[in-house]
């Protein structure tokens, strides 16, 4: 039988983000963004269910009988604190475990810029954080929320699940079934007299209201929504139900963001920029910088593979009044788009090719993260 407790542990000593089990096929790690196969036998039905059960109480066992599907944390000693989910495929139990760091990085640790931390710093409004799953926006929340909670201010949280547990906030969990939604303990904080509130996703029509209202009458709210780029946020809230004009005196800026591979420190190699190179990075003019790709071998300090490590990329839009216009009058994305590259909107393409520059990744990762 798989021991669940070792494959985690080994998953943490492999620095692995995900692990996921199926019947059928062997367990797979998610190593620095990309799946690789552990090397044992594909499970047998019986023997994910096992090994997905070893760790889990009877309470969650009796939610995934009634409703298919459960999440919960999962923490020991040796391996630290998962996030967990588990589903019924077909009949037969699949899960999937994230590792939850305990420490919160800081700002540069995550390759954060100055106009990011101006957002977060405003006295009111709202602030979204946007991308596809896996993409660190819940890390970028609590980065901002363990910024702001040295400030003499009252933090309020909903979130699903809790993911860290931060000293000096109100955290809430939701709890679908008991009737605790994100709506209905949004409403709830509004009454703790909130000067900031997170809500960990905007994910309905009655959320998105409430949120903005919050933001309207002097509130600073921080949330996440799931889409490609900043100016489709907005379109996205106003496919919501919301009103254009409550999108732009509620908004005051939006951040995109995804995570590209470090390059490992210790084989990486130079590599000179071609003309194809400057292209594919939108770049002008005659220079042609020394930039590094990863090494062809690999080493054993980044598992052959030639990365090791992540780093946020972030295209930051904050609302300027020009933009403020625009939304009122419920221009589309591309319009929007526009008008934000003329007041200084800074691409996921220009932010992943600045860290090129510098070394810190490849041309490759711009291009699987920053695709147009």
């Amino acid at each position: 039988m798989l021991d669940m407790k070792e494959l985690l542990a080994f998953a943490v000593e492999q620095n692995a983000s995900d692990v996921h089990l199926a019947c059928g096929i062997p367990p797979k790690l998610r190593i620095n963004g990309k799946l690789t196969e552990v090397e044992v036998p594909p499970l047998s039905p019986a023997d994910a269910a096992e090994a997905i059960g070893s760790i889990m109480h009877e309470r969650h066992k009796a939610i995934l009988k009634e409703r298919g599907e459960v999440d919960f944390s999962f923490a020991a000693a040796e391996t630290g604190r998962f996030r967990v989910n588990v589903f019924m495929d077909r009949g037969n139990m699949a899960a999937a475990y994230r590792k939850v760091d305990t420490q919160i990085p800081r700002p540069d640790m995550l390759g954060i810029p100055d106009s990011v931390v101006q957002l977060y710093k405003k006295k009111r409004g709202l602030v979204l954080v946007t991308g596809p799953t896996g993409s660190g926006k819940s890390t970028t929340l609590y980065m901002m929320l363990a910024e702001l909670s040295e400030r003499p201010v009252n933090i309020s949280t909903i979130e699903d699940p809790v993911e860290k547990n931060l000293p000096k906030l109100n955290q809430m969990q939701v709890h679908p079934v008991a009737g605790l939604t994100f709506e209905v303990g949004l409403r709830a904080l509004l009454r703790q007299d909130p000067d900031i509130i997170m809500v960990g996703e905007t994910r309905d029509t009655e959320t998105a209201s409430i949120s903005i209202r919050a933001a309207i009458t002097g509130h600073l709210v921080l949330s996440t929504l799931h889409t490609n780029d900043a100016a489709s946020s907005v379109i996205r809230l106003v496919d919501m139900g919301i009103e254009p004009y409550m999108v732009a005196d509620s908004v005051v800026g939006i951040i995109a963001q995804r995570l590209v591979r470090r390059l490992c420190p210790k084989c990486k190699v130079k590599k000179e920029m071609t003309d194809t190179d400057k292209l594919r990075l939108r770049l002008r003019g005659d220079s042609n910088p020394t930039i590094y790709a990863p090494g062809p071998e690999g080493c054993v300090y980044c598992n052959n593979s030639g990365y090791r490590g992540r780093i946020g990329v972030y295209e930051i839009m904050p609302i300027t009044p020009t933009l403020r216009d625009c939304i009122s009058r419920g221009v589309g994305a591309e319009e929007i788009q526009k008008v934000a590259l003329k007041e200084g909107l800074t691409t996921l393409r220009v932010g992943a090719a600045k860290l090129v520059l510098k070394g810190i990744t490849s041309i490759t990762e711009v291009e699987r993260v920053a695709a147009e």
